[in-house]
């Protein structure tokens, strides 16, 4: 590998680099060809296991520390593993005083691989992610704070755990996105001066997460996550996005409710919520008293049309509904009569119109489809009350329904009416 990257460099002006080898073969580079990657500004580095352990293990002699310098890079992307039988023999020390985005993905408990962020003053985003759930913090964020990365806006953090390192490099961030994270939050809001976008994901707290975002615009979370989550001084928090996927179903378990009245636009994910129950989402939609625009992405496996009302029914300030990926029914007259606006974007339909209520002035539809049975291919689908809303395009395409080729016609609001 060294030689064939001498010639490379030699003839060419690397700027852009990609090393897949294993953990014996990145070894040997390091040792006689690591001058060779100092020019390089982005560099994607994937480490395998050994294949070889035994001869690996003749050739790096214990406790072998390797600084390896890559002043030019901005852009790294640093991956690496190892087998149960796999040993390193060898430490890396990463001088990377350029470093713009840092993105980690391992499966290592213990790293081999040091990096040196405190010297990294240009650092804007880290990403560090896990392929187990680690019990102890991740050493980079050890290293990191707003006085020595001042550029530093976003963080993504899977499979670890943030309990000496919470909130201590929170202040300049804009985008925090955590999954699969054990937090210890304090009891004091932490403070977020500039966060404007929050992602959580299946979260394990041990106590309630008290957080100051007054520059916050989106949320987006599973639903177990707002029972323990207390946003404070949110006044232009807009987007909130839920995935209902294993949601909680106690109401007397929501410990901060009325920290969401800030939001305007709630979209909520439904495809994987197997249990639903109304208690929740009653108590929630009182809350949700500023929403007027909702977003319902997906089916529900059960009682589909059922849930749907109970949903849309219950957010009575809504005046735009958007409906996502999902079977819409025929009959919407039970919509709130603030509800103006209907979208209709890649669903499927079992019936040839559609009944709206007399608030809703305007449907657009944007790939509708219904499969086709032989006899009624000259079925056109309708909205109705008719006449009120714009005329809808129809093709007809063939797909593949189970192992037979089965016509369906998609149906879409005509551009300009």
């Amino acid at each position: 590998m060294g030689p064939i990257m001498e010639y490379c460099f030699h003839r060419w002006k690397i700027v852009s680099l990609r090393i897949v080898a294993d953990h014996m073969n990145w070894f040997v580079l390091l040792q006689h060809h690591s001058e060779l990657l100092t020019k390089a500004e982005k560099a994607i580095i994937i480490i395998k296991p050994a294949s070889n352990q035994a001869y690996f293990d003749e050739q790096a002699p214990p406790d072998n520390q390797i600084v390896l310098s890559m002043n030019e890079v901005r852009h790294l992307n640093y991956e690496y593993s190892l087998q149960d039988n796999n040993r390193v023999l060898y430490v890396v020390t990463l001088e990377t005083p350029n470093l713009e985005v840092l993105k980690i993905n391992r499966c290592l408990v213990s790293s081999n691989v040091h990096f040196k962020l405190h010297h990294c003053s240009q650092l804007r985003s880290i990403c560090i992610q896990y392929e187990s759930r680690l019990c102890h913090d991740p050493v980079e964020l050890e290293n990191t704070s707003p006085h020595l990365q001042p550029n530093l806006t976003h963080l993504k953090l899977c499979n670890a755990t943030m309990a000496t390192t919470f909130g201590t490099s929170f202040g300049n961030l804009h985008h925090i996105c955590l999954t699969n994270v054990t937090i210890t939050p304090t009891d004091h809001p932490l403070e977020c001066p500039n966060l404007r976008k929050l992602m959580l994901f299946w979260l394990t707290f041990k106590k309630p997460l008290k957080i100051r975002t007054p520059q916050l615009q989106a949320l987006t979370c599973n639903a177990s996550v707002l029972n323990q989550l207390q946003l404070n001084e949110a006044p232009q928090a807009n987007r909130l996005s839920i995935d209902m996927r294993r949601a909680p179903y106690d109401p007397s378990e929501m410990a901060y409710p009325a920290s969401f009245s800030f939001f305007r636009k709630l979209k909520l994910t439904v495809s994987h919520c197997f249990r639903y129950d109304n208690r929740w989402f009653s108590v929630y939609c009182s809350y949700f008293n500023a929403i007027t625009e909702l977003i319902v992405d997906g089916k529900f496996p059960k009682n589909h049309y059922m849930h749907l009302k109970d949903i849309v029914s219950s957010l009575t300030q809504v005046s735009s509904l958007t409906l996502r990926w999902m079977s819409v029914p025929s009959d919407f007259s039970y919509l709130p009569v603030n509800v103006k606006t209907v979208n209709i974007e890649d669903c499927t339909t079992e019936a040839d119109s559609i009944q709206f209520g007399p608030s809703v002035r305007c449907v657009r539809v944007s790939n509708l489809w219904m499969w086709n049975m032989p006899d009624d291919i000259g079925v056109e689908m309708q909205l109705l009350p008719e006449g009120r809303f714009s005329p809808l395009s129809s093709k007809r395409v063939l797909v593949r329904k189970g192992k037979v080729m089965t016509p369906r016609t998609i149906y879409s609001t005509v551009e300009g009416v």
